[in-house]
């Protein structure tokens, strides 16, 4: 099997398993200290490649030229955003991937890094919970009777 076509194969069966619960448009909390967001998905890439070239001054000047012209925002950690829209892409070494937010009640749309806002655990697994146990053939299926005859 090509390196391709295992590539393909584990990200056709992880895509909808990252995805699927984050893009319902349900609030979920910020979860990062540092979390921005720009409405410019192109903005962002450029703030994230300063940030991952080192070129810390520019990204300082990127993000506050950002913030100033509106294109920008900071998030808080806990706050609640509406996840509209997920982008999923393999990494080198990992897969990573951008989220669109909006905070409730406002109409500006943020593109995000994925990892800032929290996931939402899966239905499936909430439904599977542990099955309740039955008896071992040595544990009584019924409490035993209290002794009458004292």
């Amino acid at each position: 099997m090509t390196r391709h076509r295992s590539v393909y194969l584990l990200l056709s069966t992880l895509l909808p398993l990252l995805t699927a619960p984050l893009v319902a448009e349900t609030a979920r909390p910020i979860v990062s200290e540092h979390a921005f967001g720009c409405k410019s998905e192109q903005y962002l890439s450029d703030l994230v490649r300063f940030a991952a070239e080192k070129d810390f001054e520019r990204f300082k000047k990127g993000l506050v030229t950002g913030i100033t012209l509106e294109e920008c925002t900071l998030f808080k950690k806990g706050e609640e955003v509406l996840v509209l829209d997920t982008k999923i892409f393999e990494e080198p070494k990992n897969l990573a991937g951008l989220a669109r937010v909006r905070r409730e009640g406002e109409a500006e749309e943020y593109w995000t890094d994925i990892a800032s806002v929290k996931r939402q655990k899966p239905e499936a697994a909430e439904d599977q919970a542990a099955p309740e146990r039955s008896p071992r053939p040595s544990e009584p299926s019924e409490p035993p009777p209290e002794d009458l005859g004292r």
